[in-house]
């Protein structure tokens, strides 16, 4: 089952000494120890007059590391106060969302509530309304009545506590704070079947020299080397033949006699046998030069040419249409973000609820022929992964003709279907940061 994971950090004016410590630590010790498959979230709380209490710094999504980094090494100390309750309930209503998931909620605070709310309170309710949530509380440095109030919470949601010591001027050191959370790790990996994600490059050990493999005969069905080798096999059964020498005539020989003639026969058998080796070395040295040349050439990747005018035409046109169809479909709620020209963006137009919330994101496709395939970017790719359940693409065909378009009004549940398959049926050359799409044929609707 898959873990979604919010972490609500405190920002209060008691954290301005220790919140380097806090990062460190998230980013070296805890963070690395969460389930790579999680979706992740950040929220911070400090109550500052004329600011909200809670703010989302980062949106519980599939984990994305640049954007941890940079949500985690961007916090900011407030002066403000600790509203740790409306933190949690905050947070609960985040994880609400996800009933088929596990779900935990990862505090890391130096005090407690000074904001008039009561967070076991706050536990209570979200159990009792059946959203179970485990809470581990990651304390810096609390002191003895907020440890029993973090230690309650803990042991309410079937979650951990762990304090870690600080007084003025402590600095960072991995093999306290890893002692110390020997029991959230325990308790985060404990349904973990995958490897955890890798936020800090791990030091990579000396590489010890390898022994020298022995030369193994190589065997091959070249002709020239076949022929060669038959040549030289010859030449050492040759120079064997000279070295018998019959019993009679080893007992009518003196003993420095017979070993010169041993110590003469080994120094012609070892002279041939390196001249044969030498031979073969060198024409296979050739071959494998013929080959790796022959790979090479093969491996050369082609430059991807585009026809930036051409594609820039489909993409208006196709857009244009598409704002008609919205337009209808939406009115008054359409927004063309490309309207004024391309923008880069991850997507081509949103359908606005009357707040101003996104309630649909679109991306709009074209192609000028009757085509089933279609590619979406690294970047609308992941805007669809964190969005599955309001995200839609129009595919516009025969844009240059008479547009007619396919709706795939849920990508997640075409794919799912086999409506959609994630790979091309015919062979292309494709850019890098590519995901091609094909609609199939047997499921093919306008």
């Amino acid at each position: 089952m898959q873990t979604v994971t919010e972490f609500i950090i405190d920002l209060s004016a008691s954290m301005k000494d220790k919140i380097a410590l806090t990062k460190q630590m998230l980013l070296a010790d805890i963070i690395p120890n969460l389930d790579y498959s999680s979706r992740i979230g950040i929220k911070s709380f400090s109550a500052v007059k004329d600011q909200p209490p809670v703010i989302q710094e980062l949106s519980l999504n599939i984990i994305d590391r640049p954007s941890i980094l940079k949500a985690i090494s961007d916090l900011q100390v407030k002066n403000g106060g600790t509203p740790i309750s409306e933190a949690i309930r905050q947070s609960v209503m985040t994880l609400k969302e996800y009933p088929a998931n596990n779900k935990k909620i990862i505090l890391v605070t130096d005090g407690q509530e000074d904001k008039g709310g009561d967070y076991v309170t706050e536990c209570k309710k979200a159990k009792s309304e059946g959203i179970n949530c485990e809470i581990h509380v990651i304390g810096v440095g609390l002191n003895q009545q907020a440890q029993t109030k973090a230690q309650e919470i803990s042991n309410l949601t079937n979650g951990t506590f762990t304090n870690i010591p600080f007084s003025e001027g402590t600095q960072y050191n991995q093999n306290v704070i890893k002692n110390n959370l020997t029991k959230f790790c325990n308790a985060v990996n404990s349904s973990k079947t995958i490897q955890p994600i890798q936020l800090i490059k791990p030091i990579i050990p000396v590489q010890t020299i390898q022994p020298i493999k022995p030369i193994v005969p190589v065997q091959t069905n070249h002709p020239l080397i076949q022929e060669e080798v038959v040549k030289d096999i010859s030449k050492i059964e040759e120079i064997k033949s000279l070295t018998i020498i019959t019993e009679k005539e080893i007992e009518d020989n003196d003993k420095p006699t017979r070993q010169e003639i041993n110590k003469e026969n080994s120094e012609s058998i070892n002279e041939a046998t390196n001249l044969i080796l030498q031979t073969l070395l060198q024409e296979i040295k050739e071959i494998r030069d013929e080959i790796k040349k022959l790979k090479t050439d093969s491996d050369v990747i082609p430059e991807v040419l585009e026809d930036t005018e051409l594609n820039e035409r489909i993409r208006l046109i196709s857009e244009k249409y598409l704002f008609e169809v919205l337009k209808s479909k939406y009115p008054n709620r359409v927004k063309w973000l490309n309207e004024n020209g391309e923008t880069g963006s991850n997507h081509d137009f949103e359908i606005l609820e009357e707040n101003g919330v996104v309630e649909y994101y679109i991306e709009c496709k074209g192609t000028a022929k009757k085509k089933t395939t279609f590619y979406v970017t690294k970047n609308e790719w992941n805007l669809f992964l964190n969005n599955t359940k309001n995200y839609q693409i129009y595919f516009i065909q025969n844009v240059l003709g008479s547009p007619t378009h396919v709706f795939i009004n849920n990508l997640l549940d075409w794919l799912l279907k086999g409506k959609i398959n994630p790979y091309l049926k015919t062979r292309d050359i494709i850019k890098e940061e590519r995901v091609f799409l094909t609609i199939s044929e047997t499921n093919f609707v306008v």
